[in-house]
C-alpha cells in the first residue's frame, strides 16, 4: 500500500462523524461558555483541510489522552 492510498479523504465516514461531532462541540461550549472567543477556531477549521485539522487535533491531544480518557 502506498502512502496516497493510506490517507483519509474528506468524505471518508470518519472524518465526516469528526466534522459532526466537532461542530456539535464547539455549539454546546458556545452555550456554556458564551464569553469564550471560539471565532478563531471556527474560522481556522473553515480555512483548513479537514483531514489537516484532523491531524493538528490528533497530534495536540494525543500526549493528553489517557487523562481526558479518565475524566469528564
Amino acid at each position: 500500500m502506498t502512502d496516497q492510498e493510506n490517507v483519509m479523504h474528506d468524505n471518508c465516514k470518519n472524518v465526516i462523524l469528526f466534522h459532526n461531532n466537532l461542530c456539535k462541540f464547539l455549539k454546546s461550549l458556545k452555550g456554556v461558555l458564551p464569553e469564550l472567543d471560539i471565532k478563531p477556531t471556527v474560522a481556522h477549521y473553515k480555512t483548513t483541510n479537514r483531514i489537516t485539522f484532523l491531524q493538528e487535533v490528533i497530534t495536540t491531544l494525543s500526549p493528553h489522552i489517557k487523562y481526558i480518557s479518565e475524566y469528564d
